[in-house]
């Protein structure tokens, strides 16, 4: 690893956090057409690379700026060394990293802004914490930063990240400035800092989840999720690849709960597989969270299996590893991803019996002409970041039934709608939720469009069904 005095540039583009999600399925019995699982090779999503020996070291680092509203005092870098003094008296102060890491090593440098980029304003729309409007376009005119860089020894890390944000805290005090997490490309207030850094251990155990953070971005019309900010704890980050849009939100609960124990537990970093407990988790905050989110029959426990991974452009500077999701040969991609996270939280879906008159139907057909007049167009131009479509539609039982259920878009070609189960059958064998699918539009019954804005626009049948109800969203 380079540790050389390098400082990276803050990332300009904000990757988007998607929110989600929906799932849940009607029952009637004389619909006269079916969708049916996709049978096209292409549809299909690529498999996760193979495993390759996770053989890396990760020194962990903590990068932190503090951009100055002010004119700098020109004792401010004596100051931050006499705080680090104080917090860590044991710590090296340095101007070049060493070679070999044997204890806490600290570098403190003031850079003008030219060298150490301030975030932009939107980009502080997105990941500045705690911060107004006025602040995110105060520090556009900050001409100074106060570098901090800290490496320490793996068994050292906790406390390495401890003393550095206690460090932080007093010199965001003393100074008024602005906190940007150089790992995690996250800007915070002095409040901010102390409620999501300082506030949130229990005891000598992080928070996990509040010292790091995910970026969910699409790719095409899945999306892909990847950590930023383990190397703190010499781990490396982790990507999960090809989810649902409707999936990301619980695929997040999966990659931070994975994130807190191993850090919680000193895992090894080089491990590729990693036993997940719900209930043995130490910080007791975050168990009561976790707990509190799960579904009906959660098992609460799952092993997940690593696989060295490629980084992509905007990816953390450090080791990556992905999830790799198994399953029998014919199965989706996301169809082993769902079975994972459902058997781990739990899920909750729920059928309904129900017969379909004629106001119902005369309000089907007007949601289906509507969906396609309007929103086949959005999908066939590129749907927009933080937008999600889902059509319900009828797939056929062996019994002659038809089961309806929804489907999240992710292609739209003529009158074939290619898309992701959201729904576990009850009446359909051999169907599973995460299944690549395909609908005719001419059986769409209705949609649901989900807005960045939390609005949905559609699903205007349901206030007409017998028990009136929308798909039950997944929450983290």
């Amino acid at each position: 690893m380079d540790r050389s005095r390098r400082f990276r540039s803050v990332i300009a583009a904000a990757c988007v956090l998607i929110s989600l999600l929906p799932g849940c399925g009607e029952n009637r019995s004389d619909q006269p057409k079916a969708a049916v699982p996709s049978s096209n090779p292409a549809a299909s999503v690529p498999e996760p690379a193979q495993a390759r020996p996770l053989e890396f070291s990760i020194t962990p680092r903590y990068e932190v700026a503090l951009f100055l509203l002010d004119e700098p005092s020109d004792m401010l870098t004596a100051e931050a060394t006499r705080v680090i003094e104080q917090v860590r008296p044991e710590a090296s102060i340095v101007n070049d990293f060493s070679e070999q890491i044997t204890k806490a090593e600290f570098l403190v440098e003031l850079l003008s802004t030219e060298k150490y980029t301030v975030p932009d304003e939107k980009y502080l729309g997105y990941f500045g914490r705690g911060m107004t409007k006025d602040q995110a376009k105060a520090v556009q005119s900050s001409k100074h930063a106060l570098i901090l860089v800290a490496f320490s020894p793996r068994d050292e890390s906790l406390s390495m990240v401890r003393d550095m944000e206690q460090i932080v805290a007093r010199l965001q005090a003393s100074t008024g400035a602005l906190v940007y997490d150089g790992e995690t490309h996250e800007m915070f207030t002095g409040e901010a800092w102390k409620a999501r850094r300082i506030d949130t251990w229990d005891g000598d155990v992080p928070n996990v989840r509040q010292q790091i953070v995910l970026h969910s971005y699409p790719t095409g019309q899945l999306t892909r999720c990847v950590s930023l900010g383990m190397v703190k704890f010499g781990y490396p980050d982790v990507a999960v690849n090809e989810v649902p849009r409707s999936f990301s939100r619980s695929m997040a609960s999966l990659v931070n709960l994975l994130c807190h124990t191993r850090v919680e537990r000193s895992d090894d970093p080089t491990a590729s597989t990693v036993a997940l407990d719900i209930d043995a988790l130490k910080h007791a905050e975050l168990r009561e969270l976790m707990i509190k989110s799960l579904e009906e029959k959660a098992t609460r426990r799952a092993s997940v299996r690593l696989a060295r991974s490629t980084p992509e452009e905007g990816d953390p500077d450090n080791e990556l590893v992905e999830l790799v999701f198994d399953g029998l040969p014919d199965e989706s991609l996301q169809v082993r991803q769902q079975a994972v996270v459902s058997a781990l939280f739990g899920a909750r879906d729920s059928v309904e019996m129900v017969k379909h008159n004629a106001a119902v139907e005369e309000v089907s057909r007007k949601a289906r002409a509507l969906c396609i007049a309007e929103k086949k167009p959005l999908i066939q131009k590129g749907l927009p970041t933080n937008h999600r479509l889902l059509v319900k539609a009828p797939f056929a039982a062996p019994d002659g039934r038809q089961e309806w259920m929804w489907v999240e878009v992710t292609e739209w070609e003529a009158e074939r709608i290619s898309g992701i189960l959201m729904n576990d059958p009850y009446f359909v064998p051999n169907l599973k939720a995460g299944a690549n699918v395909n609908v005719d539009e001419s059986v769409i019954f209705d949609y649901l469009h989900y807005l960045p804005d939390g609005e949905v626009e559609g699903n205007t049948t349901a206030a007409l069904l017998s028990r009136p109800k929308e798909p039950a969203k997944d929450e983290e």
